[in-house]
């Protein structure tokens, strides 16, 4: 059993930074005192989807903070949207992987098996928009870890899917022509390695 990550805060004592399960930062990954920043398993920042402060000990959540926080000492001024909780692991060579509100129990849900492999699929939608995603399948299937990328865009990027929240209740394997049309990825990044926008002047997604 397993009950998550307790972190190591003891050494912050007297230090003046306003610590509860981590320390706490705002949008610029900033402490309480103007030139301490935080990232990673210490900080407690704003979750994407509740908007709640919490702690997410996960290496996506790490990098993100670290390229934000990072970029902030460094004189620029870069906001932090909030992060992700996700969780991927592999059981009896199946991969089990979760994402966002997973065990929300308000949220609208679509789930489906397929037939001819274990596989399954569980997303959680508020409006038309994910929310969270629950994915099963085969460690050597392409399509389980195509989906896992993709599920995990489109829910991180909050974007508007339209009518492809009906597509996706009928069809929840086929998440491909949701991820296209709405142009995830050119908004889960703003700016490219070189500094240029993500998206040219005036690119907007196809309309879903």
């Amino acid at each position: 059993m397993a009950t998550g990550i307790k972190t190591n805060l003891e050494w912050l004592q007297g230090s003046g930074l306003t610590v509860n399960r981590g320390v706490v930062v705002d949008e610029h990954l900033r402490s309480s005192a103007p030139s301490v920043y935080a990232a990673g398993d210490v900080a407690e920042g704003r979750d994407l989807i509740s908007g709640a402060a919490a702690v997410h000990a996960i290496e996506p959540t790490a990098q993100e903070h670290g390229r934000v926080a990072g970029a902030n000492m460094a004189g620029r001024d870069v906001r932090y949207r909030g992060s992700l909780l996700v969780n991927i692991v592999e059981v009896c060579h199946l991969d089990v992987a979760s994402f966002g509100a997973w065990d929300d129990p308000t949220a609208e849900v679509a789930s489906g098996v397929k037939a001819d492999r274990p596989a399954y699929r569980k997303l959680l939608w508020r409006g038309d928009r994910l929310t969270g995603a629950i994915i099963l399948g085969p460690s050597s299937d392409i399509w389980t870890t195509n989906d896992v990328g993709m599920l995990k865009g489109l829910v991180q990027s909050g974007v508007a899917l339209g009518r492809f929240k009906a597509h996706l209740a009928r069809n929840p394997f086929d998440i491909k022509p949701a991820f296209i049309a709405s142009r995830t990825t050119g908004r889960l990044l703003d700016e490219t390695i070189l500094g240029r926008p993500a998206k040219a002047p005036g690119d907007t997604p196809v309309a879903v």
